[in-house]
């Protein structure tokens, strides 16, 4: 198991966490400090880019940072210890171009 952390630019369009298949779990997403938009976990069951702006491509919405601290995070853990799910399905965008989104999941 490896952890992979990452840091996204919001550009307007959204990014897909893993650029192929990668089965993990214990994913972590929270907008940066500095950062005044909200952000998005996305997810397409067909396959194509998911837009923040089809409330079905919506996972969930990430609150803002402040100027002196990060947002409040997005935690998903598999459930049952053992389950995994491909972090290629998952993508994030933003609300403000150029805030910043950490992600972190344990690859397996």
């Amino acid at each position: 198991m490896a952890r992979v952390n990452q840091t996204f630019t919001v550009t307007g369009t959204a990014q897909r966490i893993a650029s192929s298949q990668t089965l993990g779990d214990r994913l972590f997403v929270q907008m940066r400090a500095g950062s005044a938009g909200i952000g998005y976990v996305l997810s397409s069951n067909t396959g194509a880019m998911p837009s923040k702006s089809n409330d079905n491509d919506i996972v969930v919405e990430i609150v803002p940072g402040t100027s002196s601290g990060p947002g409040i995070p997005f935690k998903w853990t598999a459930p049952g210890g053992g389950n995994l799910e491909d972090m290629g399905s998952f993508w994030v965008d933003g609300s403000n171009n150029g805030d910043k989104i950490g992600v972190s999941y344990s690859k397996r």
